[in-house]
């Protein structure tokens, strides 16, 4: 998390910058998992499907741009909080995931729940490089200038 990056005009601009670019390079790179998936022969299930992987990386674009600009803003140690959140966020994703495996896993094997699972870790590594070059996180601040989010 870098602190050299865009300058600190527009403060809605600059999240809403990120969320546009988290959910545009995650899309692409999310059907690209998908299509491949299916190309090496991992049965076509709903979720590996464009409109799906596209529907739901605008998702966690959005979602992610506006979590990490709270955090930001009133942590009183944002890098600490985002180094214990954005691991925690992963492994929550995967809860989903592990609950597809146990109702379809009989039908479609375990390739569809993998990769899924590959997708939310690509989703998490782009959305926070994006993160912390549009929306970069200072060191620690004394908690009179900022919030009280401690984790």
């Amino acid at each position: 998390m870098t602190s050299a990056a865009l300058p600190a005009a527009n403060p809605i601009g600059r999240i809403a910058l990120a969320a546009v670019l988290a959910a545009v390079l995650t899309s692409a790179v999310n059907v690209g998992i998908a299509l491949s998936a299916v190309a090496l022969g991992v049965p076509q299930t709903p979720a590996l499907t464009p409109p799906a992987d596209i529907t739901l990386s605008v998702v966690a674009g959005v979602g992610g741009a506006i979590g990490w600009a709270v955090v930001r803003r009133h942590a009183a140690d944002p890098r600490r909080v985002l180094r214990r959140l954005v691991p925690a966020v992963l492994l929550i994703s995967f809860v989903p995931d592990a609950v597809l495996a146990l109702l379809t896993v009989a039908d479609t094997g375990t390739a569809p729940i993998l990769a899924l699972m590959l997708m939310h870790v690509a989703t998490i590594a782009i959305a926070v490089a994006v993160y912390a070059r549009t929306l970069p996180v200072a060191a620690a601040q004394p908690s009179a200038t900022r919030g009280s989010i401690r984790l």
